[in-house]
């Protein structure tokens, strides 16, 4: 089979989609968080951040039973630095924009991408999961990881992810703690605390650090995490995944997250508007400018129907 075949089968029942909350996928999340130790905060705060966010529109979607089960999709990922006294800027080289079509793992084509004027490179993405959209999205995650692997090893600030590492999300190389740089996770969506987790999370000051937790992440790495109160009501989760057992490394994730505790809080705006003040205006500033990147159903309709049209002719 040839992928501009597959495309002209389902072009016209092919019809926009948003992006699914991620609270769905993440839905299993354990909320139980056991501390294992305090944090011990000195020193200064961070210099030097590197934020890393991703953005995915769904452009076409076929899933019926008389229809090839498709899904094309546009994903950007990126990266915006902040530095003491500078402020923002966006990293401009760190930008992957995919466009990718989701399919069943037994389709079987001639190449596994095709190229289409003025869109570019479109290639096959298989996968043995019903649901496509989930599949397309995790596809956006391990852009995240990749990138944010790439930053800390060759930057020289503190790497944050916006989001939570989770092992159905695991990258080709995993982004694994590096001392001093991360990657660190970045977590706004929090709920359903136990009640004594609440009472302690909520009795904290701004910028002040729950004791650390640890969870296994997989067979050989564990995920340390603690909670950060950016707002008089508001709570954000900061990761790392780390060997498993490393006391030492526990150590050094818990002084990142001193450091980036220090300067979170001032970055944003303890105001209860839109998704203020979890969702802080560094990344913030980061998803629009990737929003710049996305096209429009009605570009992506346009390019295709040329792409069919050049293939009939």
């Amino acid at each position: 089979m040839k992928l501009e075949d597959l495309i002209k089968s389902t072009l016209y029942v092919g019809r926009e989609v948003e992006v699914e909350d991620m609270l769905q996928i993440l839905s299993n999340e354990d909320t139980s968080y056991k501390f294992y130790s305090d944090v011990e905060c000195s020193g200064g705060q961070a210099q030097s951040i590197y934020f890393v966010d991703g953005k995915i529109k769904h452009l076409l979607y076929s899933n019926t039973p008389l229809q090839p089960r498709v899904l094309i999709s546009q994903v950007v990922v990126g990266a915006v630095s902040w530095k003491d006294g500078e402020g923002l800027e966006i990293i401009e080289d760190s930008v992957k924009n995919e466009f990718v079509m989701v399919v069943p793992s037994f389709m079987e084509f001639e190449e596994d991408a095709i190229y289409i004027d003025g869109l570019g490179k479109l290639k096959a993405l298989k996968t043995d999961n019903p649901d496509l959209i989930s599949s397309s999205i995790k596809y956006m995650a391990t852009l995240e990881m990749e990138l944010s692997r790439e930053l800390a090893l060759k930057g020289k600030g503190i790497v944050v992810k916006d989001g939570s590492f989770t092992p159905i999300f695991i990258a080709k190389e995993s982004p694994t703690f590096i001392e001093n740089k991360g990657p660190i996770g970045l977590v706004k969506n929090i709920y359903n605390f136990p009640t004594d987790v609440s009472e302690k999370l909520f009795s904290m000051k701004i910028g002040d650090l729950s004791p650390l937790y640890i969870k296994s992440y997989s067979d050989e790495n564990d995920i340390v995490s603690a909670f950060l109160k950016i707002g008089k009501n508001s709570i954000l989760r900061m990761d790392a995944i780390i060997q498993s057992k490393n006391k030492d490394i526990i150590k050094k994730a818990g002084k990142v997250f001193c450091s980036l505790a220090s300067v979170i809080p001032q970055l944003t705006i303890d105001i209860n508007y839109m998704r203020l003040p979890e969702d802080i205006p560094p990344i913030q500033s980061l998803e629009y400018y990737l929003g710049s990147y996305i096209i429009t159903p009605q570009m992506a309709s346009y390019f295709l129907h040329e792409f069919i049209s050049q293939i009939l002719s």
